[in-house]
């Protein structure tokens, strides 16, 4: 990446280093297993420990983390492109605000899900935020960088690492965000400039305007997750299906690889 001299930028350059070091093929696999069996002990049959899981239920939650890893590998992308998007003066001023917030909270060291979580399970929170960002501004970013269809598939799968009961944490988060956009859409050029700037200079420093939710006329948001805690997952002829309440099936291979969406 090639980017202006600002501390956000350099605080994501060190993020970056953590998630280019993930194996999806390897220990991190099972370590972010084992806090998967954890999270979501409803799941898995026998969940809480990866160890007190049944062999078919751990060698699913072991495919479910190698995909997860891998999307989680996706972050180094998606933040180039953001930061490209930022520097392109042609961007809208309330776009390259939104983007650097949401790229603030990839820096943050303790944020829902603290990053040095094993097997980099604590990185699902910061994968989520900057893929339902993605799926707002998706125009700002290259050509066939991605689709807004896909992001909003890889959400379904992500919020499936998550506790049901903490969900509403995340989505409130990821409303933050979109709500900040439509407050920034309000205001001066120069102000919204203004706030960019100290993101960009001091991300965990800098708080994100704030407006009641009353005073704005706001769109739908992303959602990431229609019906949290209902996921269903079968394995047969080597392939992992989890199938959503929203209807929609993935298909994962015993390497953690994206088959089909359904």
């Amino acid at each position: 990446m090639i980017h202006g001299p600002d501390q956000l930028s350099s605080m994501i350059v060190r993020s970056l280093e953590q998630v280019e070091s993930l194996d999806p093929e390897g220990e991190d696999a099972a370590l972010f297993a084992g806090q998967l069996a954890t999270a979501r002990s409803d799941l898995f049959e026998g969940g809480g420990t990866l160890a007190s899981l049944p062999e078919a239920a751990r060698k699913n939650a072991l495919i479910l983390s190698r995909a997860t890893i891998r999307l989680i590998k996706d972050i180094p992308a998606i933040a180039e492109a953001m930061l490209n998007a930022i520097d392109r003066r042609t961007t809208e001023p309330a776009v390259r605000c939104a983007l650097a917030g949401s790229l603030s909270y990839l820096v943050r060291p303790r944020d829902l899900l603290p990053d040095d979580l094993p097997g980099g399970y604590g990185l699902v929170d910061d994968c989520m935020i900057l893929r339902a960002t993605v799926t707002e501004f998706l125009e700002y970013l290259p050509k066939e960088f991605t689709s807004a269809d896909r992001e909003r598939r890889v959400l379904e799968l992500l919020a499936t690492c998550i506790p049901p009961e903490r969900l509403p944490q995340f989505q409130a988060e990821v409303e933050g965000i979109w709500l900040t956009f439509h407050a920034l859409l309000w205001k001066s050029e120069d102000e919204v400039d203004g706030v960019t700037s100290d993101i960009l200079r001091d991300p965990l420093g800098t708080p994100l305007p704030a407006p009641e939710r009353e005073s704005i006329p706001l769109p739908p948001g992303p959602r990431l997750s229609m019906s949290p805690g209902e996921e269903i997952l079968s394995f047969e002829s080597g392939k992992l299906t989890i199938s959503f309440s929203s209807g929609h099936c993935l298909e994962l291979s015993e390497a953690g690889e994206i088959l089909s969406w359904k």
